[in-house]
């Protein structure tokens, strides 16, 4: 079995691919950047270029595709061209998956948009909260999901799915770093940035927070048709 990974350099394309590679089959990392590791095969392409990614997927013909991209946050930065950009984006994947002449199974991993924080915000990403950034971001959510539901619908040999954490995703990995000759205890946040333990204590007191080992384990279940 081969299975694609898009986004396979961020934090749950890789710890998918490391739970992957051992109970399915073969893993082709795909990013912008081609990963520097020696366990897998690595190839750089735009995943979110429909005819550029559409192209690869139809050369190597994978089994499985696991979009581990953060599309949401990538097209909420413009929102009216994101919503264009992720209409389009499905739009290519149905073209692809519609020509593929196998069983292929497609799952993305979504998001919420706000981590489970709901209306009453009191964090945004760094931008003004007047503009909106985390509702933004989860109306692209909604797109996302929407494109999927008639994905599933328009492609009946293939299996659609998709993984929604309402958490935010912490990787599990304690590092170090001098601050105005302080050093300091951090965890890694993701695409959020590095948190002392009081910033972490601070935010998960507003919302719960996961890891992506866990996503990529409830990834795997999805797949095996457990939940």
């Amino acid at each position: 079995m081969k299975i694609f990974v898009l986004g396979g350099g961020g934090s749950v394309g890789r710890a998918f691919a490391k739970i992957a590679s051992k109970e399915l089959g073969e893993v082709v990392l795909v990013d912008l950047r081609k990963s520097d590791s020696d366990e897998y095969r690595s190839i750089s392409a735009d995943c979110l270029n429909p005819a550029e990614i559409g192209q690869l997927i139809l050369s190597e013909q994978p089994d499985v595709i696991i979009n581990a991209i953060n599309m949401a946050t990538i097209f909420s930065r413009v929102p009216a061209e994101g919503n264009k950009r992720s209409i389009l984006f499905h739009l290519g994947l149905y073209d692809t998956l519609s020509k593929m002449g196998k069983r292929v199974s497609y799952l993305q991993v979504g998001t919420l948009g706000t981590g489970g924080l709901g209306f009453n915000v009191p964090f945004t990403h760094g931008e003004a909260q007047d503009d909106l950034p985390l509702f933004h971001k989860a109306a692209l959510s909604g797109v996302t999901t929407s494109m999927l539901v008639l994905l599933s619908r328009s492609l009946p040999n293939c299996q659609v799915s998709e993984i929604k954490p309402g958490l935010s995703i912490f990787n599990t990995d304690v590092t170090s770093a001098n601050f105005e000759g302080c050093s300091l205890v951090l965890l890694d946040g993701g695409e959020n940035g590095h948190y002392t333990y009081d910033e972490l204590a601070l935010l998960t007191s507003f919302m719960g927070f996961t890891t992506p080992e866990r996503n990529a384990r409830e990834m795997m279940m999805v797949l095996a048709g457990e939940i």
